[in-house]
């Protein structure tokens, strides 16, 4: 893709928000001490080469050449009665309290690996966190996290994939009863399209959301607590726990993270 620093520069802005509130928050909680030595161990640049999922140095290697595989495809020329769309899913299952998380990534995964059984495919798991929800995990009250999946999935139609959806709709129940049928699609049609989802696939999770009475939803900041709780439990995880792929899109996943840690191995530390 021509000119991919400056289509990068709207993620670089995003993650340079991201850091400064998080580093906030852990400053806020841990005090300066102890807070400088978990932001040099979770969030450093020199760290980056663990690919830990919290770490935004990690996920802008990562980034980088996961976009440069995909502008690579081929197929992606959108030819006559061909189909590209992004699918979320989302289940009640997955959702829970910020003070109480305790959400199954590799349950998870398998879960989306069967639904989207014999499809093309690049996914990506994150945290919707809704600071004005109320939710109840394990007798523990606090605000809600719903974690969902977002797949960039292909086909040779757009009928075959909305069959698909159709098919799999009841194994996904709904957060909240009047959310919209899931998985829902969303129609790309260019390849800028999908590399723009596949960009927005890579965020780091710096703003949460609020549900409206016309059952849309709407962006809203989040406070340190939010922030910090989220933290704590990512940081235990690889940032490729997240990812998932099928059909022609496992190698596209595969060589992009072959990448990804060639690089992050070979960059000179500190820099």
């Amino acid at each position: 893709m021509k000119n991919m620093n400056q289509f990068l520069r709207f993620s670089d802005k995003k993650d340079a928000e991201y850091i400064t509130a998080l580093e906030a928050a852990i400053y806020q909680f841990q005090g300066q001490e102890i807070g400088a030595k978990t932001i040099s161990k979770y969030l450093s640049q020199e760290k980056l080469a663990e690919f830990n999922l919290v770490n935004p140095y990690a996920r802008k290697v990562f980034r980088e050449y996961l976009l440069m595989e995909v502008a690579d495809v081929e197929g992606w020329q959108f030819p006559s009665g061909g189909a590209i769309m992004l699918a979320t899913f989302a289940d009640r299952a997955w959702a829970c309290c910020d003070r109480a998380l305790n959400f199954d990534f590799d349950k998870t995964k398998q879960k989306i690996r069967n639904a989207l059984s014999g499809m093309d495919y690049i996914a990506a798991i994150e945290a919707g966190v809704y600071p004005h929800t109320q939710w109840t995990t394990d007798g523990i009250t606090g605000c809600l996290v719903s974690f969902h999946c977002h797949a960039v999935v292909w086909s040779t139609s757009k009928s075959v994939l909305r069959r698909h959806q159709a098919k799999i709709a009841a194994r996904f129940k709904p957060v909240h009863e009047d959310d919209k049928k899931l998985p829902f699609l969303n129609n790309l049609k260019t390849l800028k399209d999908v590399l723009t989802v596949i960009r927005y696939l890579t965020k780091m999770t710096l703003e949460g959301y609020r549900r409206k009475s016309s059952g849309t939803q709407e962006h809203v900041p989040l406070d340190a607590g939010h922030h910090y709780r989220l933290f704590k439990f990512l940081r235990g995880r690889s940032l490729f726990d997240a990812w998932l792929a099928g059909g022609k899109g496992t190698e596209v996943l595969r060589r992009a993270k072959r990448a990804a840690v060639r690089a992050a191995q070979a960059e000179p530390m500190g820099e």
